[in-house]
């Protein structure tokens, strides 16, 4: 489900149903914009189109929330960003932390407040990938470092990171169009030639695989604790079994790259007809590049 930010804007939303409209003639030349409306607002998490714009419009009426007094003209000085030149207001929550936009002398900037979880040196490989990557030609929002480096900061015990801000299109309907999923694929093609060393081996959550024995016992807990779905995914328990033939029994790690490792048409914002910028780059880690254009077929044709 995609995030609502604090500040969004409507006409982004309108365009996503245009666009949604498009991508739902392909298959059903009936549709009407009225059907393309309520499949984005179900993106968003709501029954329908008016309870979308209704709380769009709610967000957009309140004041907005200001950083704590001094962290803006802290936060600059750490980066080196010019002088403080309006408020620092809150954006969004993402699963990395709390975004503030902020705007000094020196510019438009997207400042985070990592959360708790977020380990700085993921965050410092990160930021190199995406400054590799934008040397090659990918559009992405460009990550700022400290005068001393490093792209992380602590400030009384929380972690803050720095991107110059850029302007971006709303999400890619999801199938996303043909020349849009092609640049998506030029996109991956730009990391992976590359061909970064990571720094760490490729992450067990994606060589894992369970047993049988884990597979029943999540069933018998669906079932004990009276799911609709219980008896659906014990039965799909043996195709999850037979998938272990076609796993790759060979180690991954030897052949693994850098890569963002989380290409989906989520992580992508439109800039222009056909262009991409290329977001959530914060999963970046080892994984080999047939496993991540796998990954990346599967995301890009649902």
């Amino acid at each position: 489900m995609r995030d609502l930010p604090d500040n969004a804007s409507l006409d982004h939303l309108r365009r996503q149903a245009k666009d949604q409209l498009a991508v739902l003639r392909r298959t059903e030349p009936a549709a009407t914009l009225t059907d393309a409306q309520a499949t984005v607002a179900r993106q968003y998490g709501f029954a329908q189109w008016a309870d979308l714009k209704s709380e769009v419009e709610r967000r957009n009426a309140a004041p907005p929330l200001l950083a704590a007094d001094g962290l803006a003209e802290r936060l600059a000085a750490a980066f080196r960003l010019g002088a403080v030149s309006g408020p620092m207001t809150h954006v969004e929550r993402q699963w990395t932390g709390q975004i503030w936009d902020l705007t000094t002398t020196g510019g438009r900037w997207v400042v985070t407040a990592l959360a708790e979880f977020v380990v700085p040196a993921n965050i410092e490989t990160e930021a190199e990938l995406v400054e590799r990557s934008i040397e090659a030609g990918v559009l992405a929002p460009v990550p700022v470092r400290t005068p001393a480096g490093p792209f992380v900061v602590d400030l009384d015990g929380v972690g803050w990171r720095v991107h110059r801000w850029m302007p971006l299109g709303p999400p890619s309907p999801q199938p996303p169009r043909p020349q849009v999923a092609a640049e998506g694929g030029r996109i991956l093609a730009r990391i992976h030639g590359l061909d970064l060393e990571p720094p760490e081996p490729v992450v067990p959550w994606l060589t894992h695989r369970w047993g049988e024995e884990v597979w029943r016992q999540l069933a018998d807990a669906a079932r004990a604790a009276g799911t609709v779905w219980a008896e659906d995914l014990a039965g799909a328990v043996p195709g999850f079994l037979a998938l272990d033939a076609v796993c790759d029994p060979r180690d991954p790690n030897p052949r693994a790259v850098l890569t963002k490792a989380s290409h989906a048409p989520a992580a992508v914002r439109l800039a222009g007809a056909d262009r991409l910028v290329a977001v959530g780059w914060e999963h970046a880690s080892a994984v080999p590049k047939d496993w991540d254009l796998g990954s990346c077929l599967m995301a890009w044709s649902e």
